[in-house]
C-alpha cells in the first residue's frame, strides 16, 4: 500500500504522535519509560533532531521536534524500531507494537507553536493529573529549570519567557483564544486560518486527512464532531469540514470525553 506524502513544514518543526497497536499499552513501568527517554536521547544527537517538548501516555507519545522531515524520519524510524524490539523481548510479546507509521503534523506559526506546547503538556490532565508538574513523564517540568531531555530555550523565547510560558498553561479555554486573537479577526488571514483549525483537528484527532470525519461511519463521525466541538465553534468545523451546521449541531455521543477519540475508534487519554 503506497502512503501518503508528509507535509512539510517551513520551519522543521512538527508534532509527532505515535500509538500502540488497538490500543495497547506500549510502557509497562518506568523501566520503559526510562529506556525510551534513553533512546529520544541518544537517537536527537545522531540524527541531530532538537526535542522541544514530549509527553509520554500509556498508549501513546507526543514529540514536539525540529529538524527537516527526512532526518525526523529516521529518527522516529530508528527510536521506534529499537524501542519495540526490546518491549518485545522483555515482555515476552511478539508482533507489531505501534499503530502503523507514526503520525506528524507540520508547526508552521509561533500561534501554533504555542498550542503544540500546551497541548502536549495537557496529555496527563486526562488521567486526572491536576499539577502538570508533579507529572514525571513529560517535558513541562524541564520548561521549570530541571534538566532533562528537550530544548527549550527557542520556545520560551517565543513565549516571551517563563512567565509567559506559564500563563498560557494556566489559561483557561486558552486555545481557544488564540484562535481568535490570531486568526478569526483578521480577514486578510482566513486562508492561513484554515490551515491552521485544519492541522489542529487533525492532530487532536489523530488523523492524517480532515476527510476522514466526513466519510467514516455516522457513530464514529460524532464521536469526533464532538470532540471538535469542545474546542471549536460550529461555524470553524464546517468551514474545515464541509459537514452542514445540523449534522454538527445533532451530533451527540454521551460515552466519549473531549480528546479520547482516534481514527481507529481508539480511546485514549489525550494529546
Amino acid at each position: 500500500m503506497s502512503q501518503h506524502q508528509r507535509a512539510i513544514s517551513e520551519g522543521s518543526v512538527y508534532h509527532a504522535t505515535s500509538r500502540g497497536v488497538a490500543q495497547q499499552s506500549i510502557f509497562e513501568d518506568d523501566t520503559d519509560r526510562r529506556y525510551m527517554l534513553e533512546l529520544l536521547s541518544d537517537s536527537s544527537h545522531k540524527y541531530r533532531v532538537e526535542i522541544y517538548a514530549w509527553c509520554f501516555m500509556s498508549n501513546h507519545v507526543h514529540l514536539l521536534l525540529h529538524a527537516p522531515i527526512q532526518d525526523i524520519s529516521l529518527f522516529m524510524n530508528s527510536v521506534l524500531s529499537r524501542y519495540a524490539k526490546r518491549f518485545n523481548t522483555r515482555h515476552a510479546r511478539s508482533g507489531h507494537l505501534f499503530q502503523d507509521r507514526f503520525y506528524s503534523t507540520p508547526i508552521d506559526s509561533d500561534e501554533y507553536l504555542l498550542v503544540a506546547v500546551r497541548y502536549i503538556h495537557f496529555n496527563p490532565i486526562g488521567i486526572g493529573v491536576h499539577n502538570l508538574a508533579e507529572y514525571q513523564w513529560s517535558s513541562y517540568r524541564e520548561y521549570l529549570g530541571s534538566p532533562g531531555l528537550c530544548s527549550p530555550r527557542f520556545v520560551l523565547s517565543v513565549f516571551g519567557g517563563l512567565t509567559g510560558f506559564l500563563d498560557f498553561h494556566a489559561a483557561p479555554n486558552n486555545d481557544q483564544m488564540m484562535y481568535s486573537r490570531a486568526f478569526e479577526g483578521d480577514a486578510s488571514r482566513n486562508s492561513q486560518s484554515d490551515d491552521f483549525l485544519i492541522a489542529y483537528a487533525k492532530s487532536l484527532l489523530g488523523i492524517e486527512h480532515i476527510s476522514v470525519i466526513a466519510q467514516s461511519s455516522t457513530d464514529d463521525r460524532d464521536r469526533m464532531l464532538c470532540i471538535l466541538k469542545s474546542r471549536l465553534t460550529i461555524r470553524q468545523i464546517a468551514r474545515i469540514t464541509g459537514l452542514g451546521r445540523n449534522i454538527i449541531q445533532r451530533a451527540r455521543n454521551e460515552s466519549i470525553t473531549p480528546g479520547v477519540f482516534d481514527s481507529s475508534g481508539a480511546e485514549f487519554c489525550d494529546e
